[in-house]
């Protein structure tokens, strides 16, 4: 019983296991580890050491359970073994198997300064001795096992101890090689990430200088918008000055067709007129061939008589001719020569308002004429400057559109490579803590870019939207001058019907002309 070792307690172990902490600089078992690795990597090995010294603490509490439980199994045992005697005898057995039982446990035959036992304990000795034997004999088992277990615990312990030992420097070993591993990925990644960084600024400056470019072009683009604004400007005013000239010509035709009217209306009254005169010129002829008629017999019984004297008075034939010549002339009623004097005045008035008519026609037919020639000239240069306009808006805009459509392309390609290059930035952020501040100054220099990026893809939104408003404007004016187009065709149309009727009216009239010549040269015989 004397090479009983008391175990070690639960602080000892664990320090003896664990080995100097951080900060202790002691050279002891894993000192040289625990110093190069990292702090991460320093708790989590210090966790896992403090995890597999609870389950060895957990193992020797257990084990110390058993040896208590077969201790108060011991003691139980030698009560039952007492419990046959008196209750005075069984106290003092107790007493003495305790006494005996603790010396036996302590390995001292007998306590010094001590009296030694009365003759009653050496005749229990005597008398029991057998079974002190026996309980000594199941004690010495009960030792032997405790020194076998103890010796079990010590082996386990051993080997714990190798196992942790071996445990932690295969997991430092396999932590250091993966931070070795991890150290020059990241070293790697640094390097790709500068010479990443390297090349984008260098394509930034040159997507910079082909900003500038693109910036250079888009004033030029803007000037030429400018002096394509202001011939559209001139070309407006040209047109407002066609359309007022369009109105002018408008106004004249309006105002020729007016007098075209007036000329119909007059030409109607005038072929009234002379239907009338007509029909008045028969009537007179009718009623001086009934005069003559009721006049011829008389006349010609006159003239009988008169050529009876002529025949008979051959000297008086020429006065007698002379007096029935006087005769007749009185005899004529001075009615019809009026009547013919007023109906010559009459024809006189209609020729001189006929020929009035007729100057006034040719001079807005002339009119006319002229007023569409310039109408059809100006409609002409019109068509052909609108022509030109429309070449030259649809084949200027297709550069500026064509540019604006490559930078933006290339600000997308440009943003989607910013933003992979952040995507890597913020992985490597871990692996390059002092590279946040340099970030800072580039980030804000990258936002600057983008917003000046984004600035400009404005101005082009803009630039596109007046452009197509200005299309939209040119097509407003092309279909305004389409529709006076379609009412210079209708005032065409409408004019050529009133030739038409003009010629018409006067074919009427070149008509009542030739039988007005007639009725007069049948009066004059």
């Amino acid at each position: 019983m004397s090479n009983w070792r008391a175990v070690p307690r639960v602080s000892e172990r664990s320090s003896w296991a664990r080995g100097p902490r951080r900060g202790e600089g002691g050279r002891g078992y894993g000192g040289d580890i625990y110093g190069a690795l990292s702090p991460g990597l320093r708790e989590q090995a210090e966790g896992s050491v403090e995890e597999l010294v609870n389950k060895m603490e957990g193992w020797s509490m257990e084990l110390q359970r058993h040896c208590a439980e077969d201790w108060n199994q011991f003691a139980s045992i030698l009560i039952q073994c007492l419990s046959g005697e008196s209750k005075k005898d069984a106290s003092q057995q107790q007493f003495q198997v305790a006494w005996h039982g603790a010396d036996c446990l302590s390995g001292v035959s007998g306590r010094e300064g001590q009296a030694p036992p009365s003759s009653a304990a050496t005749d229990f000795h005597r008398r029991r001795r057998p079974m002190l034997q026996i309980v000594t004999a199941g004690l010495e088992a009960q030792d032997a096992e405790i020194e076998r277990l103890r010796t079990q615990l010590e082996q386990m312990s051993v080997r714990a101890s190798r196992k942790r030992s071996q445990s932690q420097d295969l997991f430092t070993a396999s932590r250091l090689r993966s931070v070795e591993a991890a150290a020059e990925e990241a070293q790697r990644r640094h390097a790709a990430a500068i010479a990443s960084t390297a090349q984008a600024k260098d394509h930034l400056a040159e997507r910079m200088e082909q900003l500038v470019g693109a910036e250079c072009r888009r004033s030029e683009h803007q000037r030429l918008l400018g002096e394509r604004r202001a011939q559209k400007v001139a070309a407006a005013a040209g047109l407002a000055a066609l359309q007022q000239q369009q109105e002018e010509v408008l106004q004249g035709v309006v105002s020729a067709r007016q007098s075209l009217l007036k000329a119909e209306q007059v030409w109607e009254q005038h072929a009234e007129e002379e239907i009338q005169g007509r029909w008045r010129v028969q009537s007179l002829l009718q009623e001086e061939e009934a005069r003559l008629e009721a006049i011829a017999p008389k006349y010609r019984r006159q003239l009988q008589e008169s050529q009876a004297q002529v025949i008979c008075q051959p000297e008086m034939r020429e006065e007698h001719a002379e007096q029935v010549v006087e005769k007749l002339g009185r005899d004529l009623p001075w009615e019809t020569e009026s009547e013919l004097q007023q109906q010559r005045r009459l024809q006189e008035l209609w020729r001189r308002e006929l020929s009035e008519t007729e100057h006034e026609m040719w001079a807005a037919q002339r009119h006319c004429r002229d007023q569409q020639r310039k109408m059809t000239l100006a409609l002409a240069s019109c068509r052909r400057r609108v022509e030109t306009e429309e070449v030259q808006a649809r084949a200027a805009p297709s550069p500026l559109v064509a540019e604006l459509e490559e930078a933006q392309l290339q600000f997308h390609k440009i943003q989607d490579k910013m933003r992979q290059q952040a995507t890597k930035q913020k992985v490597n952020d871990a692996f390059k803590v002092p590279v946040f501040q340099q970030r800072r100054t580039t980030v804000n220099e990258k936002n600057r870019e983008w917003h000046e990026l984004a600035a400009l893809l404005r101005r082009c939104d803009a630039l596109r939207a007046q452009e197509a408003k200005q299309q939209q404007s040119l097509r407003e004016v092309q279909e305004q001058r389409e529709a006076l187009a379609a009412e210079l065709s209708e005032q065409k149309r409408q004019v050529a019907l009133a030739g038409q009727r003009r010629s018409a009216a006067a074919h009427g009239a070149e008509r009542l002309r030739r039988e007005h010549a007639w009725l007069t040269q049948e009066c004059q015989e």
